[in-house]
């Protein structure tokens, strides 16, 4: 409940736009069939042309679309609308943090238990082997 309040008093996103991702919850959680075999298929219907009709355009571009980019890797938002509804209702589902130092200390953490030497940065590839 408390979580609750400061979503709500958070300076990101007005009250209208707040109010509108719980109805979008309430929408994910009906669990709309998902078929994976669509995914790579193109569809008329994209998550941004959905997320339209419900989020203000300075919350798609300062939550929604660097969130959701980040995850899904494209900004566009030109991901599938059935799709992005499950992830969407998994976000809802479940608690998502960020480590400390953010984003960036993954790939940092993940560099850090590879074998010393292995891993070379600012290395043009001319070629790769099996």
């Amino acid at each position: 409940p408390l979580d609750s309040v400061k979503s709500l008093l958070s300076p990101v996103g007005g009250l209208k736009d707040k109010l509108m991702l719980l109805k979008l919850q309430g929408l994910a959680a009906q669990g709309l069939p998902l078929d994976l075999g669509r995914l790579g298929k193109p569809s008329p219907i994209s998550a941004d042309s959905q997320l339209q009709q419900w989020l203000s355009e300075p919350f798609r571009r300062q939550f929604i679309r660097p969130f959701f980019g980040g995850v899904l890797l494209e900004s566009s938002m030109r991901t599938r609308w059935d799709y992005w509804l499950w992830l969407y209702r998994l976000f809802s589902l479940a608690q998502v943090t960020l480590p400390a130092g953010g984003m960036k200390a993954l790939p940092t953490a993940m560099a850090a238990q590879l074998p010393s030497g292995c891993l070379k940065l600012n290395t043009l590839v001319k070629a790769v082997q099996s």
